[in-house]
């Protein structure tokens, strides 16, 4: 039994579940926004049977290990729900039809539950939808048009799950998307054709997967990319020199942890860039004209690698440059003129070398 008092502030009632156990729902009405929150206790195993108020707005189901089943058609009456919480069950998949009904959602988050296999339409209809959050789950596949229905989507994060394939065409329809978040997976390659259809992201970030090749044509078509983030991979090389000549907004590129060994000349051609990491590699070679054509680098980092040496006028040509750090390397000495000419520099870290031994 549900009982709704229609006032101005919020009125939480309790509604009773009858069977082995008995528990208690929160319910939160205030006018136009009203709340479903999981009852706590629930031995519910099926999202389907909770009796979740048709004119919920906010559906929070979270931190119930029984909850395992999330079948199709679960949300078919919530029509004016517009943000969607699912984490701490056990569902183990979303099924095709899973989310219909939902016409209003803007958000969707689904993290820290067992997901591992997204079947094809289990984001149907969600045309409305702007950010979507699988995290902490067990995915390890994006299947061709897995996210065609998500053509409003803007921030997609699939960050902490298992993934090791993109198959081309998982992202083709995403055409407003502005961040794409891969964060803490398990990608060993970029291959051509994975991110088709990220046409006008932003923000782009691969973090700590296990990365060691990148075609490439990868980013081709990604005309208003300005941050790309590589960290914590396998990387000795990048593939090629064209590799972001589609992508002139380019301005933070950040390759730290990788397993790069040198700079070779015209391997860092990325005129827009502003912030370059290049720290915690195990880079001991560095070619004298390794930055000649990055006039507008304002901050470099290449702390923690193995740098023994600096070549003359190695810096000459960065006259934006304001940080540069090189500290917890191997130097032994520094050129009497590598930062002059210089004017906007502000910054210069050289501590933890073997400067003064």
């Amino acid at each position: 039994m549900i009982h709704i008092v229609l006032l101005s502030t919020p009125v939480t009632t309790n509604y009773e579940y009858y069977g082995n156990n008995e528990y208690y729902g929160n319910y939160e009405y205030y006018g136009q926004y009203s709340r479903y929150d999981l009852p706590r206790g629930s031995q519910e195993t099926n999202i389907a049977n909770l009796d979740i108020p048709d004119i919920s707005t906010d559906i929070n189901i979270k931190n119930n290990q029984y909850i395992s089943v999330l079948p199709a058609g679960t949300f078919s009456n919530k029509h004016l729900c517009t943000h969607l919480i699912i984490s701490g069950t056990s569902v183990e998949e979303i099924v095709e039809n899973a989310f219909i009904g939902l016409v209003r959602l803007v958000t969707l988050r689904i993290f820290d539950n067992k997901i591992h296999t997204l079947h094809l339409g289990a984001f149907r209809n969600l045309t409305t939808v702007t950010e979507v959050a699988l995290v902490g789950n067990a995915v390890t596949n994006l299947s061709s048009g897995i996210f065609d229905d998500l053509e409003n989507v803007k921030t997609l994060i699939l960050t902490t799950n298992k993934i090791h394939t993109l198959q081309p065409g998982a992202f083709r329809n995403l055409k407003k998307v502005s961040d794409v978040n891969l964060d803490y997976n398990a990608l060993t390659k970029l291959s051509s054709g994975d991110l088709d259809g990220l046409k006008n992201v932003r923000r782009l970030s691969f973090e700590k997967n296990q990365l060691s090749s990148i075609e490439c044509a990868v980013f081709t078509g990604m005309l208003n990319l300005t941050e790309l983030n590589c960290a914590q991979n396998d990387l000795t090389e990048l593939p090629c020199k064209g590799i972001f000549n589609e992508s002139t907004k380019l301005e933070k590129l950040d390759i730290s942890s990788n397993a790069f060994v040198s700079i070779t000349k015209g391997q860092l051609d990325f005129p827009s860039i502003k912030t370059l990491y290049l720290h915690s590699n195990n880079i001991f070679n560095i070619h004298a004209e390794a930055f000649y054509n990055m006039l507008k680098l304002e901050t470099l980092q290449m702390h923690n690698n193995l740098l023994r040496s600096i070549p003359s006028g190695l810096f000459t040509p960065l006259i934006s440059l304001q940080v540069i750090s090189l500290h917890q390397n191997s130097i032994t000495s520094l050129p009497g003129n590598l930062f002059q000419n210089l004017p906007n520099l502000t910054s210069v870290s050289v501590s933890r070398n073997k400067l003064f031994s």
